[in-house]
């Protein structure tokens, strides 16, 4: 689910999807932790990326924070 416009939006995703997201997190997170470069985070993890919309927010299949 995603929170669009303050609306609940459910988004079907597949088990292909779901393989192709966790390959591609275990991927990223092994070199992210093996070069110390930040953080990985798994899908369930929510984001407000509109300052001026608070009642947007998006959850994608897979994030990266670098620690600088």
């Amino acid at each position: 689910y995603e929170l669009v416009d303050g609306e609940l939006v459910e988004h079907e995703m597949s088990g292909l999807s779901g393989l192709v997201a966790g390959t591609a997190s275990r991927l990223v997170g092994n070199h992210v932790a093996a070069g110390g470069l930040g953080f990985v985070l798994a899908p369930d993890t929510s984001f407000q990326c509109f300052p001026f919309d608070p009642a947007r927010v998006r959850k994608p299949d897979g994030s990266f924070i670098r620690i600088d």
